[in-house]
């Protein structure tokens, strides 16, 4: 849960200050009016009002349903002190069924003031087969925020089990199952819940076959010390059986990025939020997989200020680390958790990550949510909804062999990459690989499908337009080469015919740098158009040293979604990020670009223009 949006706010009056002054009810006609364009087509949206993290991912086996509930206020636009979970099913993970009212909403003592994030367990509370539930945060007290004084109890633990495949929900007699954090610590928070079986741990602590357990991560920090994530064991055949077993990750890591502050990682923050876990197989079935923890970070540094008189971002980071565990005091001590890696999830406007293992697919699908902050309270209301969930996302292990160098910065200076040399000199570079998820391709419309093989474009041309009156919902797709003398290549989205309003994606090799640059997306004053920057590298590989080396393109992968758009570079660099022109047609053009006095050749390029209603809608009773 993102604590920034309740601290010592009062949403309910400022609604109602808002309504009162009729100058901000006048907006300009032709905005006001199309606001609702701005709604995505093809992403997950609730029906309604304010919707902010993902929660509780899953799959029911019996069913044959996934699962995902998201933190909602079905009746405004805002973060309220009465937080819901909404909640959807599907058949595919693509296209989702909304229900029409909250599956939970506040009304026991211990979660009276909002059901933040938690998780979701295929299983019931007791270990039953033809059960599912779900474990959240029971928030009873406010405001809560990490630079206040923690109220105890102020955050629990409960459990809701579903004996009808996710229609209803009955919060269980132990509740709440957790009443807080660790004794005599003081925290700065203490929430969002995540189980599941990790086989590193039981290995590491010598658990006998068939004796496994599940184990849970519950994020926040310990004031004036470090930012954590709290690990405890729980038994799968009674989830409201935890059993404390200490700090997840050390100081020395939980404070100070791999390899110190750089533009490669994120700020550690004073505390953390939607905690997570899971293992990827690795490319050689020999070798042990790949551990990951991943958090979202609250009260660290981010520059993402937007012009003046606009609305500024929470400043947070999504951070993943990949390593693996030591006891921490030898034999007989509690395991601990030591990064060797270190990355971004998504260097936009997301956050509160959340995964899941599919079992149908067997792969791990990560969500996240997409914030409504760049625009000022007075559209969003005129709007009366706030927030999105992104594309689902694959994580895997993205490996690359025979590889020499990169762009300019030396391979052991990035820490996102786990690099192995070999005698011969090139090395095996190792990271957190992510792409979007493959069953969004039967959302591409093939009879719209633009394709060429091959644009050759150099710095001395005007940009080449490769697609013109596009629409609103499509994706892009192609490989870059380019000459050492091009100082920068890319995109440019347009949002009107005359390029008044238009938003350009450029990559600068020399810095490693990919930019998405969003101060001509709009005409508006009011937005805040701040650009996404993320740092991004690409990799020289030379698999005999009578072979010249090849660099790897430049490989783009676009979603454009209404408002929505989410960059994918050589499946491991993300950006997402939110663009309102004020232009009212929805015409869209694409165009290639080149900086500099070389050349770069654009391959396979394709656009596709995607199918929405992705988002249906049925009643259902909550509790």
């Amino acid at each position: 849960m993102d604590s920034d949006k309740f601290g010592e706010r009062e949403p309910k009056s400022c609604f109602k200050s808002m309504k009162a002054k009729s100058s901000q009810k006048k907006l300009v006609s032709k905005v006001a009016n199309d606001l609702e364009r701005f709604r995505p087509s093809f992403h997950f949206i609730g029906p309604s009002g304010w919707m902010n993290d993902p929660c509780a991912p899953g799959y029911d086996p019996n069913a044959g349903l996934h699962h995902l509930f998201y933190q909602w206020n079905p009746s405004t636009p805002e973060w309220t002190n009465d937080i819901s979970w909404g909640h959807a099913t599907s058949s595919d993970g693509v296209r989702w069924t909304h229900d029409k009212i909250p599956a939970l909403q506040p009304s026991a003592e211990y979660d009276a003031l909002g059901i933040f994030t938690g998780c979701f367990v295929p299983s019931g509370e007791k270990g039953e087969k033809d059960e599912i539930s779900v474990v959240y945060t029971a928030v009873s007290h406010m405001p809560l925020h990490w630079s206040l004084p923690y109220h105890p109890g102020t955050e629990k633990i409960a459990i809701a089990t579903s004996k009808d495949q996710g229609k209803t929900w009955v919060r269980s007699s132990s509740n709440p199952i957790r009443t807080g954090p660790p004794p005599g610590t003081d925290i700065t928070g203490w929430r969002d819940p995540v189980i599941s079986n990790w086989p590193a741990i039981d290995k590491i602590l010598n658990v006998k076959p068939g004796e496994e357990q599940y184990y849970a991560l519950v994020a926040g920090g310990i004031r004036d010390v470090t930012p954590a994530a709290f690990l405890y064991s729980v038994d799968p055949a009674d989830l409201s059986q935890w059993k404390y077993i200490g700090s997840l990750i050390s100081k020395e890591f939980s404070t100070t990025p791999l390899g110190g502050e750089s533009k490669w990682v994120g700020h550690r923050g004073k505390n953390w939020e939607c905690a997570g876990f899971f293992s990827l197989p690795t490319s050689d079935p020999k070798r042990d997989e790949h551990e990951f923890v991943i958090f979202g970070t609250e009260g660290g540094l981010r520059d993402q200020a937007g012009p003046k008189g606009t609305p500024q971002r929470t400043p947070r980071w999504p951070i993943w680390l990949g390593g693996g565990f030591e006891l921490e005091n030898g034999e007989g001590s509690s395991p601990t958790f030591v990064p060797r890696q270190e990355g971004i999830l998504d260097w936009g406007c997301w956050y509160a990550a959340q995964s899941v293992l599919d079992p149908v697919s067997k792969t791990r699908v990560l969500w996240g949510w997409i914030t409504e902050e760049d625009l000022p309270s007075t559209r969003v209301f005129q709007q009366t909804w706030s927030g999105m969930l992104s594309l689902p996302r694959e994580l895997f292990v993205q490996t690359t062999s025979h590889v020499v160098g990169t762009l300019a910065t030396p391979l052991d200076r990035l820490p996102s990459f786990k690099v192995t040399s070999a005698p011969s000199g090139n090395s095996t570079v190792e990271t957190l690989g992510v792409r979007p998820l493959a069953g969004l391709k039967s959302l591409r419309k093939e009879k719209n499908k633009i394709e060429m093989s091959l644009i050759k474009v150099s710095g001395a041309e005007e940009a080449a337009s490769v697609a013109r009156d596009v629409g609103l919902s499509w994706e892009f797709m192609t490989n870059i080469d380019f000459d050492e003398q091009v100082e920068e290549v890319g995109i440019i989205i347009q949002h009107a015919e005359d390029i008044s309003e238009h938003t350009r994606l450029v990559f600068k090799p020399n810095e490693e740098t990919l930019i998405l640059d969003r101060s001509h997306s709009t005409l508006s004053r009011d937005i805040n158009t701040s650009s996404e920057v993320a740092p991004h590298t690409l990799l020289t590989t030379q698999p005999a040293s009578t072979e010249a080396p090849t660099r790897e393109p430049l490989a783009l992968q676009i979603f454009f979604d209404n408002s929505v758009l989410e960059v994918f570079a050589n499946e491991r660099t993300v950006i997402s990020s939110r663009v309102y022109p004020e232009n009212e047609e929805g015409w869209v053009g694409i165009s290639v670009f080149v900086g500099g006095s070389g050349m770069a050749k654009f391959k396979d390029l394709r656009v596709w223009t995607m199918e929405g209603g992705v988002n249906g809608v049925k009643s259902m009773a909550g509790i």
